[in-house]
């Protein structure tokens, strides 16, 4: 689903609640490598 940027969208109803959304600047969605995925299992910021 496309949204226009500065049209707000919902409302959306999730188990947190009802949220609303807007889009303030569109940017390309790509895989940055910063996601955690070339770390071992289980190591990471907030990991015992």
């Amino acid at each position: 689903m496309e949204t226009p940027v500065g049209e707000v969208r919902g409302p959306i109803k999730s188990k947190f609640g009802y949220h609303i959304f807007i889009v303030t600047e569109e940017e390309a969605m790509g895989d940055l490598g910063v996601d955690g995925l070339s770390l071992p299992i289980g190591a990471g910021p907030g990991t015992l």
